[in-house]
């Protein structure tokens, strides 16, 4: 199993989602290719290295970054993860629209809401105006959200909901935003073990 879709389902969604396990899976027999291959077929510009570990880290980018598939990139603080977010983005059918970038670790818990699907107008004290969210602003393109490991377990809820459905209220809305949001997260937190 490489996806799955809750009940009730939406059409297009379902047609995007076996698009990106067909996608994935016949990149997966391709060979492995040399960094000069890659460069001439990917903007891996900001990224310097030919080491194995490197070659097969830009393969995987290179069989991924054109699917809608959500990407989960791992590592220790400093080994470059938003650069790799860059790259999946400027290699995906997303690259004209914006990648926004969101540090979930400087969000807390009470702006959450807020930060990520905006609010209107007199929602609550301090809104003076409509606020288009992150994931509003990222629509046709790449949300990256930094150190998703960080975010507390009543905020995972939240966003779960629009992770599954692409679609949310704004705070002080009854309406619901759908959006088409390609979701890249990252974190240097061993999830397992925090599981």
């Amino acid at each position: 199993a490489s996806d799955f879709i809750s009940k009730p389902w939406d059409d297009n969604q379902l047609l995007k989602t076996i698009s990106t396990a067909i996608g994935i899976n016949v990149s997966e027999t391709q060979n492995v290719l040399s960094r000069k291959e890659l460069d001439e077929n990917y903007d891996f510009s900001n990224i310097i290295g030919e080491s194995p570990a490197m070659l097969k880290c830009l393969n995987t980018i290179a069989r991924i970054a054109r699917t809608d598939a959500s990407v989960l990139i791992l590592g220790e603080s400093g080994t470059g993860k938003e650069v790799i977010s860059d790259a999946i983005h400027r290699n995906s059918a997303r690259a004209n629209n914006d990648i926004v970038k969101v540090n979930l670790g400087g969000i807390t818990p009470s702006l959450f809401e807020s930060e990520m699907f905006g609010h209107v107008k007199g929602a609550f004290t301090d809104a003076k105006q409509d606020r288009t969210g992150r994931f509003g602003l990222a629509d046709k393109g790449t949300l990256f959200l930094d150190e998703i490991g960080e975010l507390d377990k009543s905020s995972q809820v939240k966003l779960l909901r629009v992770l599954q459905d692409q679609n949310f209220q704004m705070v002080g809305s009854s309406t619901n935003t759908s959006v088409d949001v390609r979701v890249i997260s990252a974190t240097n937190q061993n999830l397992e073990r925090m599981v």
